[in-house]
C-alpha cells in the first residue's frame, strides 16, 4: 500500500496459456464450485444437486491422477487449482 494515500498499488497483468490436466482440474473445479455455495448461502440440498454432476465426472478421471501427477508442467494445473479455491473463499456472500 502507498502510506501517503492509504490507496492498493495497481497491479499489471499479463495473459499466458497454459495447459492443465483435466482430471485434475474439474476436481478442483467441484471443490470451488462446492466452496463458493457455501460461501452464497446456499442450502445443503441446492449445493448437493448443483454439484453433484460435476463431483460425479471428477470421480470418473480418478485412474489418470497418477499420469498427471507425473506428467509436465504438472505444478500449472495445481496453482490453477488452488488459486480457484482461493477466489471462491474470498467470494462476497450474497
Amino acid at each position: 500500500m502507498n502510506e501517503d494515500t492509504q490507496e492498493a498499488p495497481a497491479v499489471e497483468y499479463v495473459e499466458k496459456t497454459v495447459q492443465l490436466a483435466k482430471e485434475t482440474t474439474e476436481v478442483f473445479d467441484c471443490i470451488a464450485s462446492v466452496v463458493r455455495d457455501i460461501k452464497m448461502g446456499k442450502s445443503i440440498t441446492d449445493i448437493t444437486s448443483g454439484n453433484l454432476p460435476k463431483l460425479m465426472t471428477a470421480v470418473q478421471g480418478f485412474d489418470k491422477f497418477d499420469d498427471e501427477m507425473r506428467a509436465d508442467h504438472y505444478g500449472n494445473t495445481v496453482a490453477f487449482g488452488i488459486g480457484s479455491i482461493v477466489d471462491s473463499l474470498r467470494a462476497k456472500a450474497e
